[in-house]
C-alpha cells in the first residue's frame, strides 16, 4: 500500500512544480513548497561552497608564487623577501626591518610570528596552510621546494627538519596542524648536555652545587617558584622548539635537574643515548623503555611522542 499511495503523491509534487496543483490537497501543496525551498537552498549552498573553494585556491596560488622568496640558498636561512630581517638582530632594530614582512603579509595573507629571547630576535615562524586546511598537500609542496634547495631533511611523524651544519639554525616544517614553518636556533649534542661543562644547555655538573652556581648561568628570563627554578634554552639537533629546564633546590643545593626537548626521529634519541654512553657507560633499560645511567649524577631518559625528557639527580 505504501507504494500505491506514495507514487501519486510524488507525481502530484512534480505537477505542482509545473503549476498543475488542482488535484493536490493543502498538505501536499505545503510538502511541495518545502521540497522546492530545500532544493533552492541546496543550489545556493553549492554555489557558496564553490566560491569558497575558488577563494582558497586563489590564496594557495598567491602563496605558491611567493614561496621561493621566503627561503635562502643555505639550509635554515631567510630568503630575500625578508629584506634586512635577520635572526640574532637586536630587538630595537626589528621595527626598521618589519616593512618587508608587512608587504609580504599583504601580498600573500601569510602572518609572521617573531620570537624573542632577551633583546634578540631568535626565531621566526609562519603558517603556510592553503586556505582552511592542508588537504591540498601544502606541506608536501613546500618540502619538495626545500629538499631541492637544501637536500634531504630529518623526518618524523609530522616533522621535517633541515639544520645548518655550522650556524646551528634549523628550519622546521610541521604538518601536525595545517603546515607551519619555523626557523630557530639549536645546538649539537656536545653543547646540549655534558657531565662536566657548566656551559652546556643541560648542565649536569650543577647537581650537588649551591644555587648561586645556577644563578650565574640561568638567563634573565628564568623564573623561580619556591624551590623550583625554570628557564629555557635552544633545542638539540633535528627537533622542534626550545629545551625546557627545571632545577630543584633543597637547602640551597641543586638536587635534581630535568630537561625536556623534542626530536624529529629515532636517530635523534639514538644519538643522545650514544653521547651519554661515552660519558657514563651503557644504560640499563626498564620494560617501559626508560633508560637509566646509575653513574653520578644518575640519569633517566624517557621518550613519548617525540618528546625526550632527561632527569638527573634526586627528584623526591
Amino acid at each position: 500500500m505504501a507504494v500505491v499511495t506514495m507514487v501519486p503523491f510524488g507525481l502530484a509534487i512534480r505537477d505542482v512544480a509545473k503549476g498543475d496543483d488542482h488535484r493536490m490537497t493543502s498538505d501536499e501543496r505545503e510538502a511541495a513548497k518545502i521540497l522546492a525551498e530545500s532544493e533552492a537552498y541546496e543550489r545556493e549552498r553549492a554555489a557558496e561552497l564553490a566560491a569558497e573553494a575558488a577563494a582558497d585556491q586563489a590564496i594557495l596560488d598567491a602563496r605558491t608564487r611567493d614561496l621561493p622568496g621566503l627561503f635562502g640558498a643555505e639550509p635554515a636561512s631567510l630568503g630575500p623577501a625578508f629584506g634586512e630581517l635577520r635572526l640574532g638582530m637586536a630587538s630595537e632594530a626589528i621595527d626598521d626591518a618589519l616593512p618587508p614582512l608587512m608587504a609580504l603579509t599583504k601580498a600573500t595573507g601569510i602572518w609572521f610570528t617573531p620570537g624573542h629571547e632577551g633583546d634578540r630576535l631568535t626565531s621566526i615562524g609562519f603558517d603556510l596552510i592553503g586556505g582552511r586546511d592542508d588537504d591540498d598537500g601544502r606541506c608536501d609542496a613546500v618540502a619538495a621546494v626545500l629538499t631541492a634547495r637544501w637536500g634531504a631533511a630529518a623526518a618524523g611523524d609530522h616533522l621535517r627538519v633541515w639544520r645548518h651544519p655550522t650556524t646551528g639554525k634549523r628550519a622546521i616544517l610541521d604538518a601536525a596542524d595545517g603546515c607551519r614553518y619555523v626557523i630557530e636556533p639549536s645546538v649539537d649534542l656536545a653543547a646540549w648536555v655534558d657531565t662536566r661543562a657548566r656551559t652546556a644547555i643541560v648542565p649536569l655538573s650543577l647537581i650537588g652545587q649551591r644555587v648561586d652556581k645556577l644563578l650565574e648561568i640561568m638567563p634573565a628570563s628564568g623564573e623561580r617558584n619556591g624551590d623550583m627554578y625554570a628557564w629555557t634554552g635552544p633545542g638539540v639537533g633535528a627537533g622542534l622548539g626550545q629545551t625546557t629546564l627545571t632545577a630543584l633546590v633543597v637547602e640551597d643545593k641543586i638536587t635534581a635537574l630535568e630537561a625536556t626537548t623534542s626530536v624529529a626521529d629515532d636517530a635523534g634519541q639514538d644519538a643522545l643515548v650514544a653521547h651519554l654512553t661515552t660519558q657514563l657507560g651503557p644504560p640499563t633499560q626498564d620494560p617501559d623503555d626508560t633508560l637509566h645511567w646509575a653513574r653520578r649524577p644518575g640519569l633517566r631518559l624517557t621518550r613519548e611522542d617525540g618528546i625526550l625528557t632527561l632527569t638527573a639527580g634526586q627528584v623526591e
